[in-house]
């Protein structure tokens, strides 16, 4: 029906990037602010957050063994944290 059924709004800039982890029990987001954040996505939990290596994040991909998530940043960076960054 088209109805809102959750926001997740800590992000303080543009949100460009999303990626679920295979399992769908994790979502991380990033986007112009320079934060990746993860969250749980059945409650909008916000679990954790750690600082992008750049101000900008472009795209965003689950590692294949849900061990953490992989960006690309404006800088031409390819980065990846654990899971929970940790």
């Amino acid at each position: 029906d088209g109805r809102l059924v959750q926001e997740l709004a800590l992000h303080e800039k543009k949100v460009t990037s999303l990626a679920f982890s295979p399992l769908g029990d994790r979502l991380y987001s990033a986007g112009q602010g320079g934060v990746v954040r993860l969250w749980n996505p059945r409650t909008g939990e916000h679990i954790a957050s750690t600082p992008a290596r750049s101000s900008r994040i472009l795209a965003m991909a689950p590692l294949a063994d849900g061990s953490g998530v992989i960006a690309a940043d404006q800088n031409a960076n390819v980065v990846a944290w654990s899971a929970d960054f940790d």
